[in-house]
């Protein structure tokens, strides 16, 4: 769970500009200490997260920081694909659509967040790619 977490908040900074503790903990439903231990562990992976203090503060990704989307090869995107197409199947969970959503957007060549993304269509578009 708690890697979960620290993906769905490395996203959350890399699509907003400012983000405070507050409102992380909040919408994870964690303590403000699990959120600084969160973001210290961020840091260490090697994301530079900056915090600014005050009424206006909060975390952001240094400016200019750029997460590299090429460190999966499309032969692991199609294995993670179909690893998740076989637990949605045994589980019925509904969870593992928000993942295949956020590999979506880490997919190479990913086209934008409206863009509807399921198992079917992201192993489609692996295999097509893989052909080329």
């Amino acid at each position: 769970m708690k890697l979960d977490r620290l993906l769905a908040i490395t996203m959350t900074l890399l699509n907003q500009t400012r983000v405070s503790a507050t409102d992380l903990a909040e919408r994870f439903e964690v303590s403000l200490r699990t959120i600084y231990r969160d973001m210290e562990s961020i840091n260490l992976a090697g994301i530079p997260i900056v915090s600014f203090p005050g009424s206006d503060g909060g975390y952001e990704i240094m400016p200019g920081y750029r997460v590299d989307k090429q460190i999966l090869s499309l032969d692991d995107f199609s294995s993670i694909c179909s690893a998740l197409r076989g637990a949605r199947t045994a589980t019925d969970s509904s969870d593992i659509d928000g993942l295949l959503e956020r590999i979506g957007a880490l997919m190479p060549n990913h086209q934008g967040a409206a863009d509807s993304f399921n198992v079917d269509s992201i192993s489609r578009r692996l295999l097509m790619r893989r052909k080329r």
